[in-house]
């Protein structure tokens, strides 16, 4: 009985050696990292990029809180009345969902990664932060400008966690971008996409998309 125990284990032990993965690897290997607002201020406060960034960009990508658009990230198009919902959110305590950046590291001394600091998904919320922290538009009444310290303060302690990526591979990082915001389809035009989803947020759009 030993033995045949024996040689049972050796044909289960064969048998999983030999087994190949059918399915792909995960292309989104990310950190998440516990932001809040605070941390998205600062980069506004700073200019958009931040002084320690200064300098170590070509400049061929726009700059937003701190990050860059890459080429391939559609145009804003969300309304003012979805800017004001989702500002709404985050005074009320609902989850603001999560965002994605890849983040790159470099040993030169002056010059960044060509892929550091794009932003590859939370386009659409960040400029809606963005633009009611320059008064674009009033949420319960008020324009950020006129709130008291200690609602600024409430408002910017709210967590809004960033899932970092770490790809040096720019038809990854396409990939990762169409799957994140359009379900896996390549993104080639907005106008569509902004009639059928203009009262949604931009999390809801992607989920309607894997429908």
């Amino acid at each position: 009985m030993k033995s045949t125990r024996k040689g049972t284990d050796m044909s289960i032990s064969i048998e999983a050696e030999a087994e190949v993965a059918l399915m792909p690897e995960p292309i989104l290997m990310a950190t998440s990292t516990a932001f809040t607002l605070a941390h998205l201020r600062m980069y506004k406060e700073e200019g958009g990029i931040g002084y320690r960034y200064a300098g170590m960009f070509d400049g061929s990508c726009p700059w937003l809180l701190g990050y860059r658009l890459p080429p391939f990230q559609r145009p804003l198009v969300w309304t003012q009345e979805q800017k004001i919902r989702f500002v709404e959110s985050a005074w009320l305590g609902f989850s603001l969902g999560t965002w994605c950046a890849n983040k790159m590291e470099t040993r030169h001394p002056t010059k960044a990664h060509p892929f550091d600091r794009w932003l590859i998904d939370g386009q659409q919320r960040l400029s809606a932060l963005d633009e009611y922290w320059d008064d674009g538009f009033p949420v319960f009444g008020h324009v950020w400008s006129g709130l008291t310290r200690l609602d600024r303060r409430r408002f910017e302690s709210r967590t809004f966690p960033v899932l970092q990526t770490h790809l040096n591979d720019e038809n990854a990082l396409r990939e990762l971008y169409d799957r994140m915001n359009f379900g896996g389809t390549a993104f080639t035009g907005w106008a569509e996409e902004c009639n059928s989803c203009r009262n949604k947020p931009d999390w809801a759009v992607r989920a309607s998309s894997h429908k």
